[in-house]
């Protein structure tokens, strides 16, 4: 797997005017949501509003976290699936999916059985449940792995929910590592960017604005707005090169076994 072209990737929207026009929607709309949020007056009723605009910015989120990563694919020249709202519950439903396999483990019968017996002791909070706690937070982590490529895999529009995870699995195997690694090179270098950044900004402006309570809560959020969603493109490009790297790998297998088995043929 070539870190340096998924790294490469993770910031080629830059460059691209559909993905700039992209980002700058999707900044008004978090915008306007900052500002919605900023107006809520403090008491009991302002919970219930606080809790509903949760709501819609979560699916507002996972809908355009979606829309980037269509349009990662298309930079890797993919084919993908008419969106509209059933291709958009359907990723919705193996969002959720996903959720339950890796925190239970069902492909697993191994991880399904540390879920079971981590249930089981929880009251004790012994020794070995700490032990056993830590296991299942590791198989939990492996099981997110396995599963992180049927998204890509789905948006592609040839296989539904369930043949996504399968496929995920399948072209996962025996690459948990290199997964990893790379999401954690390519990731983290991000993260270390985005966290660095707000920090920065934060012992920047929060001596400026002390005096004014509204107005700087409001650069901080727009800021927080901006850059996160600088940090989700990276992020979910930085997904789609994954893939598509390992998807160019399974490729290049398949070519060199072919070319293996054509070449014993001849020489019988």
């Amino acid at each position: 797997m070539d870190l340096g072209e998924i790294w490469r990737f993770s910031y080629a929207w830059l460059r691209d005017r559909k993905d700039q026009q992209l980002y700058f929607q999707i900044f008004l709309v978090f915008l306007l949501i900052a500002v919605l949020r900023a107006m809520i007056e403090p008491g009991l009723q302002a919970m219930v509003q606080v809790l509903t605009i949760g709501m819609v910015f979560w699916v507002l989120q996972l809908y355009f976290v979606t829309k980037i990563t269509l349009r990662a694919l298309e930079h890797k020249n993919k084919q993908v699936v008419k969106w509209n709202f059933a291709a958009y519950f359907g990723f919705l439903k193996l969002f959720i999916l996903e959720i339950i396999y890796s925190v239970t483990g069902i492909k697993s019968q191994v991880m399904l059985a540390i879920f079971i017996l981590t249930i089981l002791l929880l009251p004790s909070m012994s020794a070995f449940f700490l032990l056993l706690l830590g296991t299942y937070l590791f198989a939990v982590a492996w099981m997110s792995i396995r599963l992180s490529l049927a998204g890509p895999v789905y948006l592609e529009g040839k296989k539904d929910c369930t043949e996504a995870i399968d496929e995920s699995w399948e072209m996962t195997k025996e690459r948990f590592w290199s997964i990893f690694l790379a999401s954690l090179f390519v990731g983290g270098a991000w993260s270390i960017a985005y966290f660095s950044l707000m920090a920065g900004l934060n012992m920047f402006l929060v001596p400026m604005l002390r005096g004014d309570e509204f107005l700087l809560k409001g650069s901080l959020a727009v800021l927080n707005s901006a850059i996160g969603l600088i940090y989700a493109f990276a992020v979910a490009f930085t997904h789609v090169g994954i893939y598509a790297a390992i998807e160019k790998e399974a490729v290049e297998a398949k070519k060199r076994k072919t070319t293996v088995s054509e070449s014993k043929k001849k020489k019988k």
